[in-house]
This record gives structure tokens, C-alpha cells and sequence, in this order.
């Protein structure tokens, strides 16, 4: 019966770390239409703050798994997420605005 109960408290364990695991791998890219410019998020609300971005009318977005090279205009956290805003473009407006208007937009 103690054989039985490690069992399972090892592979509640086991779950527990896995589940903890995948939250904090979640990642994905965001590319603004017209533009060079990419977020990616990694962390525990990547996917909940990729779908809000490709949903805002206010934020133009689609997913992508492109090549996420590029110069890389900001590196912020917001929500225990890192979120990494990369700009191919040569003048880097869009990157630009978006490090400066993301952290309200995700603050509302």
C-alpha cells in the first residue's frame, strides 16, 4: 500500500512540474502587417497575449513563425511574460512605437 501512495505522489508530482513546465515555455511570434517588425512573448501568458494583439483593431497583427532576426528595439516584461519587440525595418519606426505604446496596451 506505501508502494502504491509513492506512486502516486511522485506522478502527481511529476504532473504538477510538467503543467508548471509548459506554462512558462509558452511562446509565440506576432508580426505587424506593412512592417518588419515582430513580437515575440515568451512566458506564462504568451498565448493569451499573442491572441489579444492579433484580435486588437488597435494593433494590427498576424501570427508568424518567420525568422525573429532583426534589431532588436526592446526587451519588457509585462504579466511574467519577457516580451521582445524586433525590427527589420530600416528606420525602425514600427518597432519604435510599438516598445512605447505595448505596456499600456496590455495594462488595460
Amino acid at each position: 500500500m506505501a508502494v502504491i501512495g509513492a506512486v502516486v505522489v511522485l506522478l502527481g508530482l511529476g504532473g504538477g512540474g510538467w503543467f508548471i513546465w509548459h506554462q512558462y515555455l509558452q511562446s509565440c511570434t506576432v508580426g505587424a502587417y506593412g512592417s518588419d517588425a515582430q513580437i515575440t512573448m515568451t512566458g506564462p501568458n504568451a498565448d493569451a497575449m499573442c491572441d489579444r494583439l492579433i484580435s486588437s483593431s488597435s494593433h494590427e497583427g498576424y501570427s508568424t513563425s518567420e525568422d525573429t532576426s532583426g534589431t532588436m528595439m526592446c526587451k519588457l516584461t509585462i504579466d511574467d511574460t519577457t516580451v521582445v519587440v524586433r525590427d527589420k525595418g530600416a528606420l525602425h519606426l514600427v518597432g519604435t512605437g510599438l516598445c512605447e505604446t505595448l505596456p499600456q496596451f496590455f495594462a488595460t
